[in-house]
C-alpha cells in the first residue's frame, strides 16, 4: 500500500494512505531524503521510497490544476 507523506513535524511524521486514514510514524524509520509530498511504500517490513507513484501523483495533481485554473 501506498502512503503520502502529508506532513513532517520534528520526530513524526504524519502518512495518508489512499482511503485517507491518517498513520503518525517517527521520521528515523522513512527512507533517508523523504520529504513533504512523497509517496512512500510499505513492503518487507520497512518503509520504501516510490518515486515513480509520487511522479504520477504530482502530474495528475498539476493536471488538475490547470484543468481548474483554464490553462
Amino acid at each position: 500500500m501506498y502512503y503520502s507523506v502529508d506532513a513532517i513535524d520534528g520526530a513524526l511524521a504524519r502518512l495518508v494512505d489512499d482511503d485517507e486514514t491518517n498513520l503518525y510514524v517517527h521520521t528515523n524509520t522513512l527512507p533517508d531524503g523523504t520529504a513533504e509530498t512523497d509517496v512512500i511504500e510499505w513492503r518487507s517490513g520497512a518503509w520504501h521510497p516510490a518515486p515513480e507513484e509520487t511522479a504520477q501523483r504530482k502530474k495528475i495533481a498539476a493536471d488538475l490544476l490547470r484543468q481548474v485554473l483554464g490553462l
